[in-house]
């Protein structure tokens, strides 16, 4: 960013120091220019090519850490040096710039410095020309080709590029770069755009910048741009910008930049073209007089200034002006010359005229019409030297305290004699003399005319030769402090009953008070008598040359019959005690254990009502048949019972309750045995050590243990799988067989199964449908039919079981009687004969319809067609009757039961998909023969 430094001063030294640089540089060239490098062929200096060192720099980069430089400690190539003046860079899109922010934010770093063989060093040593290696903690750095000077040599040298990003959950913050200040800047002149946005890390990304307060004239964009054009001169407020990020809850950081004045264009500024000002000169200057500074009072075109490091005296030496270093001034010509500026804020609106400017100097034409020196966009400058000033030597010169100034006016006894210190130039005894007197009214001794014992004296200074008058002063020579003090000093006690005591060992040079009194007695002789008990201080007192000592302290005891110390009696909760001590069988008093009088008040320990409690008697809790008591403490001293809290209570408060539930003591819990299918289980129990009684797992006490048999507690062995049943066979269930009662049981439910039997099933495996073979003259034929693959017998298309595959042939008739099937020709007479059944009386032939078609056990009739034949039969009535009559049980009870018929049913299947015919099996028990018949229609009804 462009912007306009403020501190002038700064920029001219540096200004100057590279004018006289290119001056000495441009000189030394035009001297030798083969001399500006050392010749390759005469530098004999021990080539230094690697340089390793240590340093802190990996501890000083990391997010949020505070830029600073780092150190280095060369361990190899140690006539070398890696400069610390120079500031670490950041990598932008397109190349490194120097980062002036104060802490580290994300961004890609590096430090970029010099290393260097300089000083003495640089006589023996050399950076290799070829290149060197610089290795700093383990890694190496980028450097260049070294630059080889006669008193010097450096090289550029860079660090590894350091990532710096911030950790996850860092929370927003707004880091200034101080590049971002506002320098001066012109009105109507916008200034360089620039972003602030690198500075914004952590919190939640995007962000939004916003302008907080500042100046008009300054935008900032949400982008974190900054832009903006001035438009009036003068001052200009801070710039505060707030970065706000895109959390829930928003976070906010602000920065605050400077911004400097607005200022005209350099074109448009003021222009200065006559400068006047008056000195001090005058009254300043003169022979023997120290030199000084001037100051200067600008009466017009005061926007300029004398600028201090710039000027100095000159004085002419023939035609030529040398600078002049001296403390004080001697005969001759002199000149003041300095630079006149118009800088700082003046720079920025006023400059010197370029076409030429006149200055006077106590009205003094000094500079006229003469252009300046240095015209800058913030500051000109132009060389002026005063008119000359002439420096004469007085016939005679009054001395003066600036001509022989006189320091070191105090000072400290010392036993010796002792004077101040007398400097300037001038020469002692040959351009003045020095004398001494005691001042009036004070002390003080003087040893061959030179002060010696502390006072104060006058001190005067009388020109000789060339100088004339004098001039006092005060010296003072303070007391010494005394080092000694009293030694050997024997106090000896007073009886407690009479008398006084003494000091032996003092000397008439020493003073006594009592500690507490505010003045001090003259010792008169070797003891000090007449002293009542008390401490005593005692010093060697001031004399005429020294202050007093320091004190010595000490006691004038009194003298009691004490015995041995009487130890303490400490107190107790309810008894006061006593404080160890002396008692004087003498006096009757009492004194501490230091052996000063006190009472027996005093030496009283109230009782403390603080309870000696010892350790804590644990809680015993209460049981199932005796109370308990909670954890307590027991003053040993009064017996008083306290709780664990140590607040005092009583021992019933303390007692708890019998617990019937909570207060047993129980073992381990003893297991439930089951009760099985063939013998009773136990319940589980847990047994109480204390009441020696068992209970359940809810503390209730258990009298019974028995678990009655279970008729479901089986134990069951493995599983057997189930055997499906089939159209042909039965199957077997699935089952676990009990080990203790052999039953077959459940494998899920446990429960017995009665039997396992699974029935046939009607779920046939068919082959494939075999065509009808029609019947001939000769030949039967045979139904079209399936066979099962299972159980073989013969089915239908659908599924219906076929008896008999034939088919009649042509011209026969099938014939079923009492369930045999014949064939017969037709109009061929057939004779069937019922046979007789025990207990049972013949009823007739039936036909397939259900019909009686003859009552005659011998039956014969004519084959026409086929038909179904079946003997009917009725239990023999035990009274006799009739057919039609109520049918009564019969004696005889072998066969079937009394009231029942048993018959053979032969009937055409047809009406159910069967051709051919079955025999169907009934039983009728107390039913009429007309009932009987009507059960045998319906149901011959219902399969057709």
């Amino acid at each position: 960013m462009t912007h306009i430094k403020a501190n002038k001063s700064k920029v001219l030294t540096l200004i100057l120091g590279l004018a006289t640089c290119f001056v000495l540089m441009l000189g030394i060239v035009l001297a030798n220019p083969a001399n500006t490098a050392r010749a390759e062929e005469t530098d004999t200096r021990i080539v230094v090519s690697t340089i390793t060192a240590n340093s802190n720099i990996d501890d000083i980069i990391g997010f949020g850490n505070r830029v600073v430089r780092p150190s280095f400690n060369i361990v190899e190539g140690s006539q070398a040096k890696i400069e610390t003046v120079y500031d670490w860079e950041k990598k932008t899109a397109t190349s490194w710039e120097d980062y002036s922010g104060t802490a580290f934010t994300e961004g890609t770093y590096r430090y970029v410095t010099q290393v260097r063989i300089e000083g003495t060093g640089a006589t023996t040593h050399v950076l290799d020309k070829n290149g060197i290696t610089v290795t700093v903690n383990d890694v190496k750095w980028d450097s260049g080709i070294p630059d080889i000077y006669d008193t010097y040599s450096f090289a550029w040298i860079s660090s590894k590029e350091y990532t710096v990003t911030a950790p996850a959950g860092t929370p927003l913050d707004f880091v200034k770069d101080k590049k971002w200040d506002i320098d001066s800047n012109y009105i109507n002149q916008t200034i360089t755009a620039f972003s602030v946005a690198d500075g914004a890390v952590g919190g939640t990304k995007p962000y939004t910048f916003s302008k907080v307060s500042g100046p008009e004239w300054i935008d900032v964009a949400t982008d974190g741009t900054v832009s903006g054009t001035p438009t009036a001169l003068g001052a200009n407020a801070d710039l505060v910008i707030k970065v706000t990020d895109s959390a829930a809850e928003h976070a906010t950081k602000e920065i605050t930049l400077r911004v400097g004045n607005t200022y005209v264009l350099p074109a448009d500024r003021e222009v200065i073209n006559v400068i006047r000002a008056n000195s001090n000169i005058a009254e300043n200057i003169g022979y023997g007089k120290p030199v000084f500074t001037p100051s200067f009072t600008f009466t017009e075109g005061a926007q300029a200034n004398f600028y201090g490091p710039a000027g100095h005296w000159y004085k002419k030496e023939g035609t030529d002006w040398k600078e002049y270093t001296e403390a004080t001034f001697t005969e001759g010509i002199y000149m003041y010359s300095n630079q006149l500026r118009v800088d700082d804020e003046y720079g920025m609106s006023h400059v010197l005229d370029k076409d030429g400017v006149s200055v006077y100097i106590d009205d003094k034409l000094c500079v006229d019409n003469q252009k300046p020196d240095a015209i800058y966009d913030d500051y000109s400058y132009i060389y002026v030297g005063t008119a000359d000033i002439k420096v004469e030597k007085p016939t005679t010169v009054v001395i003066t305290d600036e001509l022989v100034p006189v320091t070191d006016l105090e000072k400290v006894f010392t036993d010796n004699p002792q004077e101040p210190t007398f400097g300037g130039t001038l020469v002692r005894d040959t351009d003045y003399e020095v004398s001494y007197v005691v001042k009036a009214g004070s002390t003080g001794v003087t040893f061959g005319g030179i002060p010696v014992d502390a006072g104060t004296y006058v001190v005067t200074v009388t020109g000789k030769g060339a100088y004339v008058g004098s001039f006092t002063k005060e010296f003072v020579i303070n007391k010494a402090p005394q080092t000694d003090v009293p030694v050997g000093l024997i106090a000896n006690p007073i009886s407690c009953r009479d008398g006084s005591g003494t000091i032996d060992g003092v000397t008439i040079a020493m003073e006594y008070r009592k500690v507490g009194d505010a003045d001090y007695t003259k010792c008169t002789s070797s003891k000090i008598t007449g002293l009542a008990a008390g401490e005593y201080q005692i010093r060697y007192a001031e004399n005429e040359n020294y202050l007093a000592s320091a004190d010595v302290t000490v006691t004038i005891a009194i003298s009691h019959n004490f015995g041995a110390l009487i130890e303490e009696t400490p107190a107790t909760c309810i008894a006061d005690g006593m404080k160890a001590h002396y008692y004087c069988s003498d006096c009757r008093k009492y004194f501490d254990a230091s052996k000063t009088e006190t009472t027996e008040t005093a030496l009283t320990i109230p009782a403390t009502g603080v309870h000696t409690f010892g350790t804590l008697i644990d809680e015993a809790p209460a049981t199932c048949i005796a109370g308990g008591m909670k954890a307590h403490y027991k003053c040993t001293v009064c017996g008083k019972y306290f709780d664990a809290d140590k607040t005092e209570t009583t021992e019933d408060a303390l007692k708890t309750p019998i617990s019937p539930y909570y207060g047993h003591n129980f073992g381990f819990w003893v297991e439930e045995e089951y009760a099985t299918c063939q013998a009773p289980g136990r319940k589980g129990y847990k047994h109480c050590s204390i009441c020696n009684k068992d209970y359940d797992a809810s503390n209730k006490e258990i009298t019974d243990f028995v678990i009655p048999i279970n008729p479901d507690g089986h134990e069951l062995g493995d599983l057997v799988a189930e055997v499906p049943a089939t159209c042909k066979d039965t199957g077997v269930k699935a089952h676990r067989d009990c080990n203790l009662c052999g039953k077959h049981c459940d494998p899920i439910t446990r429960k017995e199964i009665a039997d396992l039997t699974i029935p046939t099933t009607n779920n046939h495996t068919y082959g494939e449908l075999i065509p009808e073979v029609p019947a001939t003259t000769e030949d039967f034929g045979v139904k079209e039919h399936k066979d099962c693959k299972v159980c073989g017998k013969h089915f239908d298309k659908d599924g219906n079981e076929i008896t008999d595959l034939r088919i009649a042939k042509i011209g026969t008739h099938n014939v079923i009687v009492n369930g045999e099937s014949k064939f017969y020709a037709h109009g061929e007479s057939v004779t069937v004969t019922a046979e007789d059944k025990e207990g049972k009386e013949f009823v007739g032939w039936q036909d397939e319809s259900g019909k009686i078609v003859s009552t005659q056990k011998e039956y014969t009739f004519e084959v026409k067609d086929e038909m179904v034949l079946t003997a009917v039969y009725q239990d023999k009535a035990p009274g006799g009757g009739t057919i039609d009559g109520e049918i009564a049980p019969a004696p005889d009870k072998k066969g079937l039961s009394g009231g029942q018929i048993a018959g053979i049913v032969i009937g055409s299947l047809a009406g159910v998909g069967i051709v051919g015919f079955a025999i169907f099996w009934f039983v009728v028990k107390k039913k009429s023969f007309a009932e009987l018949i009507s059960a045998i229609k319906a149901l011959f009804n219902k399969k057709q």
